[in-house]
């Protein structure tokens, strides 16, 4: 998937999209993001693409021409016209059913519209469909170009590390997503709901051949074949959810010396590679790390890794703030 976004303010896009999952798929090759500033595109010595409305009235409008010669030379690089997509409040509400439809193009191109609005002119010459993120008014297109780059993405095979996922989140097939629950436990006297515990401790049954049968693990946890069968391909134990997957951790911890080496031994010891780590500097005798973890498949295992790190001595905290 090919991206183009026509826009005044690039560096806007560039900064926010080349994080994240949108940043690694773009590394991977499996999506690609053109910023295309419309200044570069204008006839006028200063950079100036807007002008005032014909009739008066406040504000500025963005002049067709620019646009129309920043299109051009999409159209030049892309080897075809493709969909335009203009932001507006006045399009159709964007939703999954709209991203999966765009998802089955190899090229989109963006037009972030900015100040009172674009030369109708131009609009009708290039855009395609007419698109909005919801009943409001943004300073410019660029939130919703964004908004919709990182969902229809979700759509691109080899995006998300389960291509499976996508099929199963919030709003596919018309459903919103059940709840997620993550160590510990009990927070704040809230337990995770007990049947779940209790799938997961029938699939361990299962899994060590301490019971033959759904009908007896279920009977031996307490909970029926139907409550086992309703939950068991959604739940997990923490160690196979993060198999493969990349962990962020941060830990606040003595600023003693060997300690971080500790730390790093052990996530390798666990079969963790490294991605990124930040120390910060240490306050009363107390530093804060930040680390992302890639988890070999097949070989770590981040729950132990955790709890190893947990138990030793001069570490004070340790929370996962995120998994992808």
């Amino acid at each position: 998937m090919k991206y183009y976004v026509m826009t005044l303010f690039p560096e806007m896009i560039e900064q926010a999209m080349n994080t994240s999952i949108m940043g690694r798929a773009m590394a991977d090759g499996l999506i690609s993001l053109q910023v295309m500033n419309i200044r570069d595109y204008t006839l006028n010595k200063h950079g100036k693409v807007d002008d005032y409305p014909y009739g008066g009235g406040a504000g500025m409008v963005m002049e067709a021409e620019p646009i129309y010669r920043c299109y051009e030379q999409i159209c030049s690089e892309a080897g075809k016209r493709p969909r335009v997509i203009y932001l507006t409040p006045q399009g159709d509400v964007f939703s999954q059913k709209i991203a999966k439809d765009f998802s089955k193009e190899d090229v989109l191109v963006f037009l972030c519209g900015h100040y009172e609005g674009v030369d109708e002119r131009v609009l009708e010459e290039i855009v395609t469909d007419y698109v909005s993120i919801g009943d409001y008014v943004l300073t410019g297109g660029e939130l919703g170009a964004m908004v919709m780059i990182d969902a229809i993405s979700r759509f691109v095979p080899g995006v998300l590390s389960n291509e499976e996922s996508s099929q199963f989140e919030s709003l596919q097939d018309n459903l919103l997503e059940y709840p997620h629950y993550t160590r510990p436990e009990v927070w704040h006297e809230k337990a995770v709901p007990e049947v779940l515990l209790k799938v997961v401790e029938a699939k361990k049954l299962l899994e060590t051949v301490r019971a033959i049968t759904v009908q007896e693990a279920a009977d031996r946890v307490g909970i029926s074949r139907s409550s086992f069968y309703k939950y068991k391909d959604d739940i997990f134990p923490f160690h196979e959810e993060t198999r493969g997957k990349t962990i962020t951790f941060i830990i606040q911890m003595d600023d003693e010396p060997g300690l971080l080496s500790m730390v790093l031994q052990t996530i390798a010891r666990f079969h963790g590679n490294i991605l990124t780590i930040h120390q910060s500097i240490p306050i009363n005798g107390v530093a804060t790390l930040t680390l992302s973890v890639d988890i070999l498949p097949g070989e770590g295992d981040a729950e132990a890794m955790v709890e190893d790190i947990e138990q030793r001595d001069g570490i004070h905290y340790l929370k996962i703030l995120g998994r992808e």
